[in-house]
Order: C-alpha cells, then sequence, then structure tokens
C-alpha cells in the first residue's frame, strides 16, 4: 500500500500517498479523518503568513481570513455534529484567494493550505471524495510553505494517520499538540515573527492566544470555539480590526459572570439554548502553582535541589517527581501542571535539549510570554549547553561551578521581580562591574585590556579545549566558500572571531565572541529567508555548526553581563548610523595616538579598532523588532554592544581619571576626553 514503510508501518512523503490511506478509510471514516488531518496541517505552517509586508491591509486580511479558514476547520472537526461550516468556508476560501497574492511563496502556500481545509471540512459531511481531495491539496500546500521542513511536516502528519490507523477519533486527534516533542525551530521562528508583525493593534491578541492553544493541544469550551468559527458578515466586511473586537467582546463577556447572557449576542443566546454555556473564571484568577520546574530525569537531583530552595522560600511548586503519581497520564498531568502554574524554570543541560517532553514545555512557556517581560520562563544552566537558536535569545542564569549556598542565591535571583527603574548614574556603575573586555595597566604601567577575571572566567572541560580549533577550522572553510556579494559584516565578523580565537583561544573575551556571532546569525538568517541560494546548502550547514558550537562555548561562562543587558533597555531607533558609531571612532583614533606614543598596548587598540569597525558595520541595522514590546528582556545585537561598549569605556574613564602618569600626557588627556564624550553619547540611548 502507498504510504507504507519498508517496516510496514505508515509513511508519507506526498499527498498522493496521504490520498490513498484516506481512500483506503472511506466511506466511513476518511471523510472527517481528512478534514482533521487537513485543519492541523494548516495550523502547522499558519505562523508563515508573516512576511517583511504585514504591516499592509491585504496582508491583514489574508493573515484574518488565514485565522478565520483554520478556526472554521478546527471548530468543524472538533465539533462535526454541531457545526457545519459550508458557507463560512467557501466565504473564507474565497477571501484567502483574493488576497493570497503576496510577495512570499511560503505565505500564499500557507493560506491556501488554510482555505483547502476549510473546504475539507466544509464538504465533509456531504461529498467524501471532495473532502479527501481537499484535505490532500491542503496538505501538499502545507508541505510547499514549509519548503526544506517539509520533512518535518509529513512526519507529523504521518503521526496522525497512524493515530487514526490505531483507532483513534478525529475528534480526540483534533486536540491534541501540533508537535509531538514541541516545534522545530523553523516554527517557532516564524510564529515568534507573526506574533510581532500582528501584536501591535486591532486586538489581534485574540488570535495569537487562540493560535498558542491550538499548537499545545489545549481545547477551550465549547462556545469559546464557536466565537472564532462564527464571525457576522457585517464584521468580516468590516475588516480584520472590526472583527477582531467583535470576537474580544464576546470572549469578555463570557469571562464575565455579571453579564446577561441576553447581552452577548445570538450566538450566545443560541447556544445557551442547547445548554452548552459553561461559565469561564476571570483570566486573572491566582495560579494554583507559582513555579513548574521543567526537567530532564536525567537531572532530578537537580530538580529536586531547585524544589527545596523554592519551597523554603515560601513558594510552590509543581514537579513530576512530586506530583505525577506512577501509571497517570504523564503529558495530561504535564499540561495540568502547566496551565496551573505561573512561571516555568527550565532547568538546561544537554539531556534537556535533546528532550522532546522538555522542548514542548519549555515552548509553552516561552510562547505564553515571547519578548520575556513577565518573566514566565527561568532558565537555569547546569551544564555547558549547545542551545537551540530561539533558546539562545532567552537570558539565563548559570548554576555552573557554584557552591550549594551559592547556588541557592543564584535561584532566589534568578526568579526575582526585575530590577527598580535606575539612574544613568547607577546604570553605568552596574554596567562597570561585568565590564567585558575589562581595561587595565600592565606591569610597565601601559593602558591595557583583557578578560573580566570574574565573569569571563570559564567552566574548563573537553569542549572548551576543542572548540576553539573547531571554530577557527569552519571559519576557514566558510571564508573560502563565501561569496563575493555576501554583505561585509559577515565576512568581518567571521575573520575578527578567528583573530580573537588564535590570540585568546580557551580564555577569550566572552562578549567579543557573543557580538561577533550575534551579528553573523541575524545576517545569515537574512540570507536564508531572502536570498538562500546566496550561501547554498552546503555553507549554510557550515554556518549552523559555527553558531552552535559559539552557543555550547558561550555556556562555559557565567554570562553575568548578559544578565544586567536583559534589564536595561535601549531605544535600538536612535541607535543607528552616527549615534551608534561616532563615539567609539573617537576612541579608536585617540587610543591609536595613545599606542603610538607608547601608553597603550596593541592588545586594547586593537580592541578599540575593531568595536569601531563592528559599530560601523551595525550601525545601518534597522531596530530588532523583538526589542520593541515595553519591557522586553531580549538582548539583541545593538542592546548587548552598547552597553557592553558603555560599560568598558566606563571602566577605561575611570582607570584614566586615576592614573596621573597618563593623563599628564598629551595622548593621554585627548584620549580622556574622547571616552567621557563617547560615555555622554552612549548613554542618550539608554531608555
Amino acid at each position: 500500500m502507498a504510504g507504507e514503510s519498508e517496516s510496514g508501518g505508515l509513511k508519507f512523503e506526498t499527498r498522493e500517498e496521504l490520498q490513498a490511506f484516506l481512500e483506503s478509510l472511506l466511506p466511513r471514516r476518511g471523510r472527517w479523518v481528512a478534514a482533521t488531518i487537513a485543519a492541523r496541517a494548516a495550523l502547522r505552517v499558519l505562523p508563515l503568513v508573516a512576511t517583511d509586508a504585514m504591516s499592509g491591509s491585504a496582508s491583514e486580511n489574508l493573515a484574518f481570513s488565514v485565522f478565520s479558514a483554520t478556526a472554521l476547520a478546527w471548530v468543524a472537526t472538533g465539533y462535526p455534529n454541531h457545526f457545519h461550516p459550508s458557507y463560512d468556508a467557501a466565504r473564507t476560501a474565497g477571501n484567502i484567494d483574493a488576497y493570497a497574492y503576496v510577495d512570499s511563496n511560503a505565505a500564499s502556500n500557507a493560506a491556501r493550505a488554510a482555505s483547502n481545509a476549510a473546504r475539507a471540512a466544509a464538504w465533509a459531511d456531504k461529498n467524501a471524495d471532495a473532502a479527501v481531495s481537499a484535505a490532500c491539496a491542503s496538505a501538499g500546500f502545507a508541505a510547499r510553505a514549509a519548503d526544506s521542513a517539509a520533512p518535518d511536516l509529513w512526519r507529523a502528519i504521518t503521526r496522525d494517520a497512524k493515530f487514526i490507523a490505531a483507532g483513534g477519533a478525529g475528534q480526540t486527534l483534533a486536540s491534541e499538540p501540533l508537535w509531538a516533542g514541541g516545534a522545530s525551530d523553523w516554527s517557532n521562528q516564524h510564529w515568534v515573527s507573526l506574533q510581532i508583525a500582528l501584536s501591535r493593534e486591532h486586538d489581534w491578541q485574540v488570535w495569537i492566544d487562540w493560535y498558542a492553544r491550538r499548537r499545545n493541544g489545549v481545547s477551550d469550551p465549547e462556545e469559546i470555539e464557536f466565537i472564532f468559527a462564527t464571525v457576522p458578515n457585517a464584521e468580516h466586511e468590516a475588516g480584520p480590526a472590526a472583527a477582531n473586537k467583535w470576537i474580544k467582546e464576546r470572549l469578555e463577556a463570557l469571562r464575565k459572570p455579571d453579564v446577561p447572557l441576553s447581552r452577548m449576542g445570538e450566538l450566545i443566546k443560541k447556544l445557551e439554548e442547547r445548554g452548552s454555556i459553561t461559565r469561564l473564571r476571570r483570566e486573572t484568577s491566582p495560579p494554583k502553582w507559582d513555579f513548574f520546574i521543567s526537567y530532564s530525569t536525567h537531572d532530578e537531583a537537580s530538580a529536586r535541589e531547585v524544589v527545596a530552595v523554592l519551597e523554603q522560600a515560601g513558594h510552590s511548586t509543581f514537579a513530576q517527581f512530586k506530583d505525577i503519581a506512577t501509571g497517570n497520564n504523564l503529558v495530561r498531568e504535564m499540561q495540568s501542571g502547566l496551565d496551573g502554574s505561573g512561571r516555568v524554570i527550565a532547568l538546561y543541560s544537554p539531556e534537556y535539549e535533546k528532550s522532546d517532553h522538555c522542548q514542548a514545555e519549555w515552548s509553552a512557556a516561552y510562547n505564553s510570554d515571547p519578548s520575556g517581560k513577565n518573566r514566565k520562563l527561568v532558565p537555569l544552566l547546569l551544564r555547558p549547553t549547545a542551545l537551540n537558536s530561539l533558546a539562545r535569545q532567552v537570558v539565563y542564569k548559570s548554576l555552573m561551578g557554584l557552591s550549594k549556598e551559592q547556588r541557592k542565591a543564584a535561584i532566589l535571583d534568578a526568579i526575582a521581580l526585575k530590577p527598580a527603574q535606575r539612574n544613568v548614574a547607577q546604570i553605568r556603575a552596574e554596567l562597570v562591574e561585568t565590564a567585558s573586555p575589562q581595561p587595565s595597566l600592565n606591569k610597565t604601567g601601559q593602558l591595557d585590556a583583557g578578560p573580566n577575571k570574574i565573569f569571563d572566567k570559564p567552566v574548563v572541560d573537553q569542549d572548551l579545549v576543542d572548540i576553539p580549533y573547531t571554530q577557527r577550522a569552519l571559519i576557514k572553510a566558510i571564508l573560502r566558500a563565501l561569496p563575493r556579494n555576501a554583505p561585509k559584516i559577515v565576512d568581518s565578523a567571521l575573520r575578527s572571531y578567528d583573530e580573537h580565537l588564535q590570540e585568546r583561544g580557551s580564555q577569550p573575551i566572552n562578549r567579543l565572541l557573543n557580538d561577533f556571532a550575534s551579528a553573523l546569525e541575524k545576517e545569515i538568517e537574512a540570507i536564508k529567508a531572502k536570498e538562500p541560494e546566496l550561501l547554498g546548502s552546503g555553507n549554510a550547514s557550515l554556518f549552523d555548526s559555527f553558531l552552535s558550537n559559539n552557543a555550547l562555548l558561550v555556556t562555559h561562562f557565567p554570562l553575568k553581563n548578559e544578565e544586567k543587558f536583559a534589564d536595561i533597555p535601549i531605544d535600538e531607533e536612535k541607535a543607528t548610523g552616527d549615534a551608534l558609531a561616532r563615539p567609539i571612532k573617537d576612541v579608536a583614533e585617540k587610543m591609536q595616538n595613545a599606542v603610538e606614543s607608547g601608553i597603550a598596548t596593541e592588545t586594547i587598540g586593537k580592541i578599540a579598532s575593531n568595536s569601531a569597525q563592528f559599530a560601523r558595520d551595525i550601525a545601518p541595522l534597522p531596530p530588532d523588532a523583538s526589542a520593541s514590546e515595553p519591557g522586553s528582556r531580549r538582548v539583541t545585537l545593538k542592546r548587548r554592544y552598547v552597553l557592553g561598549t558603555l560599560g568598558f569605556l566606563v571602566a577605561l574613564y575611570n582607570l584614566l581619571g586615576s592614573t596621573a602618569s597618563i593623563l599628564a600626557t598629551e595622548q593621554g588627556a585627548a584620549l580622556f576626553e574622547a571616552v567621557r564624550k563617547a560615555i555622554e553619547a552612549l548613554s542618550k540611548l539608554l531608555i
């Protein structure tokens, strides 16, 4: 039979194989199974509708139509005896066809996957062949949308089919998480992009929350689901802003026990008559537990220690080792724990990164607070770990190399509320503590710089010895194959990274490597999205290995500066052009004069020169959208550079001001003044 692997199990890689499977279930089960599989395929690629042009009205109309189509399909498959979306599906599918001519092929194909899912649901109770055909078209468009990640999608569809083949009901499948073990990086990244594109106005949060629940397999009461699937024609025609407002008002009405049902609209009245209304508690009701402990079973001892620290401090916790009895349904109990907990503590380790269950828990916490402003996700690092690209964006607290008392203090510090607002002088003082590079005087009284003696001290293991050599070999291979028309910053950052490793080996200045790697990751993501052929699959793979190795390398360090950077926002709109590049350029010029006069070493001269070049490279970059939300804790490329450079300059200023022998020289006095002006200029970028 088509769709079977050599071992006899189901395996789909094409829509034709899926169609053969669905047709084998006809006439009894195939039609609704087809609709369910189509709905889930469309939901998996829904985030791909995010494009660079999302701000336009046509793109918003497309996004709303895609959300509506998948809501129709989901409700129809979840409640097949109550809901038959023939007219609504046809209207929504037509809207998608009208708006699907966007620049991105991925967005267009994701949209058509949604429209065919709606059609499959509409035909499920009328024409089995048409339902199967629409479902297969939905899966095919979804695979085309996913492009290089299509194997991920077909594996997920295969799992759905296996669930059905084993006797599972379509309605049950409709409420399962979309991705077994958590979504992969490409899905998470596009989901974050879509949230950023839609979250600012027009009440898009109702759909963002709706989709987050679909991803995690969390079902709402029936009346909630029907609100999303039955937006009136008038609101549809008025556009997304009006339709989303209608949804928001109906949801708010359901959540207020004192509001009469007669004021909730015709839909709610009908649902009341049918006896399906169940009231919801206000969303602000307190969680059952303060913290959900997400950990690999390999790290249970550490999880027990974290729980003990938290509970001794008066916090309540949910953890598998104490709250899930043997024989209970692990997935459902874990979901209950996540839903009932205010925050999630993730214990990072290599085993955690490899665990599907851990990644699902991590994704649930991340998706509920992607900017980090509510501190929903609190990661703690147990051992050096090559974190995935999305996890690398979330600041963690390292517990490595600490005594028991130090670990206790670190855990309590990690969960503490963000510090109160500080003035510029207080921020500067904090940045000096973790400044890296750290200015100093060498034995002959010259200005010098090197690693921060406390926070650039790594945990030493074999990886720390091997990684610098591996990275240098990867850089050599990448540069050899790098196209001439690649962005200049790619070549510059790679060579600076290589030069630094050549000089310092396994004792690098960690922030500098983070700066270079962050710039490379940002550029490579942009190239992969817009011009994948520029790199080719081979070089793209080398870059992935390089970034993964850097992620493993930096976890050997405490990263105290990153923790501070997360709580100190900058104005990314202002941090462009000369405002970013000029201050350090002037310092670099005066530092070179100091080197030539013998009062400063070549090392600190090179650090200043490289910093100035790096500022020129990143100055033209647009503001990072992930940092735009007030309270965001994302340590973006520019935030890291501005705050790291400011800490270095303030430390240098303090050192110069206390070194009379250098200030007495013409070059020293000029450098001192340039540093002062640079500090004032960069301080204006603080919020």
